[in-house]
């Protein structure tokens, strides 16, 4: 195969048929409830609404979606909602959502707990809490949270190859984020 031929090849991706085959496999395994993870900037292939309830209709212990994309968020007849990214977490639980899988929840749990908690009061505390979700992104993840954590005290370990550590300037992001936060004061 000459370089040309392999850059004009599709991607290897699965089509609805795979996917849906995948989570059927997976159901196959286990008795437990399976959350189908819709996270497209990390794997190419956004699961459409209408594909992820058929996934909830015929699959019976498929009950629930960590959804990380911004467009056409909704809920989905059959599966509970779950935010994949911090800063659709009031969006999610405004449209009957049950929670989210985030990763700011790492460092400020009880904040993002309040907004679930506190319906009148989410969209205020989801304002707030912008910067630090911001400097969770300053480089792919893991690793701003990771250096987050080991920033506050806990031991989070390094990160894995190819991930590297935060650089010099990341590490300046996330610290203001968390002395901003009040996060550093106890450390």
């Amino acid at each position: 195969m000459t370089p040309a031929t392999r850059s004009s090849s599709p991607s290897v991706r699965p089509n609805r048929r795979g996917i849906k085959a995948h989570y059927e496999a997976v159901a196959a395994a286990t008795d437990r409830p399976i959350v189908a993870y819709n996270i497209p900037s990390r794997t190419a292939t956004d699961m459409p609404n209408d594909l992820l309830a058929e996934l909830a209709a015929d699959i019976e212990n498929v009950t629930a979606v960590k959804q990380a994309r911004y467009e056409d968020l909704a809920p989905i007849e059959g599966m509970d909602l779950l935010a994949g990214n911090d800063d659709v977490l009031a969006k999610v639980m405004d449209m009957g959502g049950t929670g989210g899988i985030c990763v700011a929840s790492n460092l400020i749990g009880a904040d993002m707990r309040r907004i679930i908690d506190e319906p009148d009061n989410r969209h205020e505390i989801e304002d707030a809490l912008r910067d630090l979700y911001k400097a969770m992104t300053v480089t792919t993840n893991p690793i701003p949270v990771k250096t987050a954590v080991n920033m506050v005290g806990l031991d989070a370990g390094p990160v894995r190859l190819p991930l590297v550590e935060a650089s010099e300037e990341e590490r300046a992001v996330i610290r203001e984020a968390l002395e901003r936060h009040n996060l550093l004061a106890a450390v």
